[in-house]
């Protein structure tokens, strides 16, 4: 069964139109590539945890729940005050220790070393999940943004 065609449309002017709609795609997909290589574009969804700098977390650092993901030993050494040891190998452990410092409505921010620490995202994405929950963030910079005194 075929489509009938408008009265002024011949099947090699659609041909001529449909090629010439393929032709413009693949142009426009080529220039898109050609400046994300030449410019060194870096295309990212829109991150799923926000970030929160040290000065917006020390403004409300009341009811605020501080998770550090970093190794034990570092944590041991220090951490912030208040902090919760979250291990991802013992996730459900380390979730009952969170569980008892939040409640629904505390702002959650997870910290790891420093800049980029992906399992710092990783255990921010699972909490923003396990608590059902919009107030997770990403302590911006991590530990190595924390401002010492």
């Amino acid at each position: 069964m075929s489509l009938p065609l408008p009265a002024n449309a011949s099947r090699a002017s659609l041909l001529r139109q449909t090629l010439l709609q393929a032709g413009l795609l693949v142009a426009l997909s080529g220039a898109l590539a050609w400046v994300t290589e030449t410019f060194h574009i870096e295309w990212r969804p829109a991150p799923e945890i926000r970030e929160m700098s040290a000065q917006d977390a020390l403004r409300i650092r009341s009811g605020v729940v501080w998770v550090d993901v970093r190794n034990p030993e570092r944590f041991a050494s220090a951490h912030l005050p208040g902090a919760v040891a979250f291990d991802e190998n013992t996730h459900d452990a380390s979730l009952a220790k969170v569980l008892e410092h939040w409640s629904p409505g505390a702002t959650v921010v997870v910290y790891g070393e420093g800049v980029g620490s992906e399992r710092a995202e990783r255990v921010a994405l699972r909490l923003k999940r396990d608590l059902k929950s919009k107030g997770v963030f990403l302590l911006k910079g991590g530990w190595a943004a924390w401002p010492r005194s």
